[in-house]
């Protein structure tokens, strides 16, 4: 069985968001706040947590075409990407 939820809602300009994704057996849990900030743009912090055990955090703030990010999966270095995208 495969099974994928979210739920989320907006308050006080804040989405609040939490998920489960269950497939193949594994599953994944997270959470995530997010708000749009005039002048910096959408800053997002989230976590997950597998079935087994491993936990991400990211922070992510995302203007305009660019998205820079840090992640951070376990005991591993945290990573940061800056990445830009377009659509054609």
């Amino acid at each position: 069985n495969n099974l994928d939820t979210t739920v989320s809602t907006v308050v006080a300009g804040n989405t609040f968001s939490v998920g489960h994704i269950q497939l193949d057996g594994t599953s994944t849990n997270s959470a995530s706040v997010s708000r749009d900030i005039t002048g910096i743009g959408v800053v997002k912090v989230e976590t997950e947590k597998t079935s087994a055990d491993v936990k991400t955090n990211t922070i992510s703030v995302k203007r305009g075409v660019w998205t820079l990010e840090h992640k951070k999966t376990g005991s591993a270095d945290g990573e940061t990407s800056l990445k830009a995208s377009f659509k054609f």
